[in-house]
């Protein structure tokens, strides 16, 4: 399967478009735009210059998703609502009535099960979307039955850049056998034109093509990559799964 992979996606296609407005998306729900909190936004300025950037594309409303993850980044619910609202503070201080929530980026492993536990998740918008994300490099042995913890508890579960996990690429079944437990897949837009390298491109083209997405996200960190984001607007597999009528963000949040 991952030779067959290679030979039908290795070469990425001539980008020609117009560029795309991203009003068609219009909710981002995956970006770390709180300064100072995880490998994202390190300053208020930084992240004053990208929601500039992405509002000028077209975007309309901000998910923003910090890690919560216990042994990189040990964040909290409190700290982190504190951060969004000294954020919106600062913005608000210089004119921009940019509409902003937080929700978070949690990584799977027993510390996420614990919050889950105590009932204490940040949820999108709080509806009861859950963001999570896997290890890039080894496949979580519990994965399923956390997958279905959660939704026992009324959770809906999206997979963060399920593109991104190299111990998927090649396996399709995989995938479906994720989507058949009702995980929701939340594509980067950023891996159509090979922010994360070829595996995770190739991937995503794979999955636009198989329409298993639900989400679009930019999962944008910094300044620098307002560079793909500009990429991004003429990528064809990003128009084709827009014009696919599958992607749910501003349904589901505006």
């Amino acid at each position: 399967m991952l030779a067959k992979l290679l030979r039908r996606y290795r070469k990425p296609k001539e980008e020609t478009i117009e560029p795309i407005d991203f009003g068609l998306i219009g909710v981002d729900i995956h970006s770390h735009l709180i300064p100072n909190v995880d490998d994202g936004s390190t300053s208020y300025e930084e992240t004053k210059t990208i929601m500039s950037k992405m509002k000028e594309y077209g975007f309309q409303k901000w998910i923003t998703t910090p890690h919560i993850m216990i042994d990189g980044y040990p964040n909290t619910s409190n700290g982190l609502k504190k951060g969004l609202s000294q954020l919106k503070d600062n913005l608000l201080k210089d004119g921009h009535d940019f509409d902003i929530s937080i929700a978070s980026e949690y990584y799977f492993d027993s510390h996420f099960m614990a919050l889950l536990e105590r009932k204490d998740l940040l949820t999108m918008n709080e509806e009861n979307y859950v963001l999570i994300e896997f290890s890039y490099l080894n496949k979580p042995l519990n994965a399923m039955h956390g997958i279905a913890e959660l939704k026992a508890n009324g959770y809906r579960v999206i997979l963060a850049h399920p593109e991104r996990y190299n111990f998927f690429h090649g396996d399709l079944q995989a995938y479906r056998d994720l989507k058949n437990a009702g995980v929701l897949f939340q594509l980067n837009m950023f891996s159509l034109v090979n922010a994360y390298g070829p595996g995770a491109m190739m991937t995503a083209r794979m999955l636009v093509d198989e329409e298993m997405y639900d989400f679009i996200g930019t999962d944008i960190h910094n300044q620098r990559q307002l560079a793909y984001l500009e990429k991004a607007r003429r990528s064809r597999y990003l128009k084709k799964v827009l014009d696919s009528g599958r992607i749910l963000n501003s349904k589901v949040f505006s």
